[in-house]
């Protein structure tokens, strides 16, 4: 039987385009209004706001998720910039890590029309005995609309990061979320599913 046989170090310098990962709705945090983890049908769950004149966020904990490197990019140490006819840029992977193009939000509108739905995205460092670090609008300018009318079946709503953002950019203790703000009309009932992350990645 023929065998590979490798020597020395193996990686990949460029990433894989096909990343996506299903964060459901329990896994969010609710601020502000009564929630209730409600099976819709089999297979079909969501996080359901009782009605209620209020208005508030939902945060999902994108890097709870995702694996995010951390440090240089070990292709760039002096020993491989010695390899003949190479630069180190020439060994550097295109990324490390996750690389976050656009994530989907699931969620439905019933009874009454939001009065407002909008997004962000932000990143916190963290360090001892000093304030957080907050970076919102992470992955350049965010696109997508949230719809607010009421409908039937549920919305399915890409947000699109125009600059993609590598998760954490490499940097230890950085958390990244996403947020969804909301305002609601007195009797509306808010359905939030969860959010599919789409994503780039080399872990090599």
């Amino acid at each position: 039987m023929a065998r590979s046989l490798v020597s020395g170090p193996f990686s990949s310098r460029t990433q894989e385009r096909d990343g996506g990962l299903w964060i459901p709705a329990n896994a969010w945090s609710f601020y502000t209004g009564t929630w209730t983890d409600t099976r819709i049908a089999a297979g079909d769950y969501a996080m359901r706001k009782t009605a209620a004149d209020n208005a508030g966020q939902a945060v999902v904990p994108v890097s709870a998720y995702m694996l995010q490197k951390v440090g240089q990019d070990p292709n760039w140490e002096a020993t491989y910039a010695t390899i003949p006819g190479t630069t180190p840029a020439d060994l550097a992977h295109d990324i490390r890590g996750f690389e976050i193009q656009s994530i989907d939000v699931v969620y439905g509108i019933g009874t009454a029309a939001n009065d407002a739905h909008t997004y962000d995205a932000h990143q916190t460092t963290f360090a001892n005995a000093v304030a957080n670090a907050v970076v919102s609008t992470i992955g350049g300018t965010l696109t997508g609309t949230l719809a607010t009318a009421t409908h039937a079946t549920p919305y399915v709503t890409r947000v699109t990061f125009g600059t993609p953002y590598v998760l954490g950019s490499n940097v230890a203790l950085r958390a990244v979320v996403l947020e969804i703000s909301w305002d609601a009309a007195a009797t509306t009932v808010l359905d939030y599913y969860g959010a599919y992350v789409n994503y780039d990645y080399n872990l090599m």
